[in-house]
């Protein structure tokens, strides 16, 4: 895994792929920037528009490392199309030369809430507290929450921000393990 890296402080992202509403996160140093990424389009035309401002954000945000919502696999509802958003997210960050990690949901709400089995408001009033944010408790600021999640999780493996949270520790242990990183 190699993660980009310069004199100045490093950026990183975090994408939660989604249909309508796409979560995207950078953050720098302790600085937090979510946006939503939204999309009304369908089919091919929605995978063009997906790839082209996932690609947009990136470059425009230069981050070292990029961490991605992997699939669930517990999903049964719409999981081709969500697999068609997640493949063409992760495309528009390779393409756009940047190194990424997949992280499952479990981890996720593992590194965010403490539990791997929490609900979407509990990781929004988690990221708030967390990270001093005021997001509501909306299907869409889940999605924020996710990608804030991912953000964070993407600065701590590349050791550009401490931890001493066990549940944030075990996530990247587990990540850096897969990865191949130490």
């Amino acid at each position: 895994m190699i993660v980009h890296t310069s004199d100045q402080v490093k950026r990183f992202c975090g994408i939660d792929s989604a249909l309508i509403d796409i979560g995207f996160c950078s953050v720098n140093g302790p600085e937090i920037r979510p946006t939503l990424i939204h999309c009304s389009l369908l089919g091919s035309e929605r995978l063009a528009f997906i790839y082209m401002k996932v690609k947009k954000a990136i470059y425009g945000v230069k981050p070292a490392l990029v961490a991605i919502e992997d699939y669930s696999f517990d999903s049964i509802a719409r999981q081709h199309a969500l697999g068609e958003a997640g493949g063409v997210a992760k495309l528009a960050v390779q393409h756009a030369g940047v190194s990424l990690i997949t992280v499952a949901p479990k981890q996720l709400k593992l590194f965010v809430a403490g539990s791997g089995d929490a609900k979407k408001p509990r990781m929004i009033r988690s990221v708030n507290k967390k990270y001093g944010l005021k997001l509501a408790i909306t299907e869409k600021n889940g999605n924020l929450a996710d990608a804030i999640g991912l953000a964070k999780i993407a600065q701590l493996y590349a050791g550009e921000a401490e931890s001493l949270i066990r549940a944030e520790l075990e996530v990247i242990a587990k990540l850096r393990k897969k990865y191949g990183a130490t």
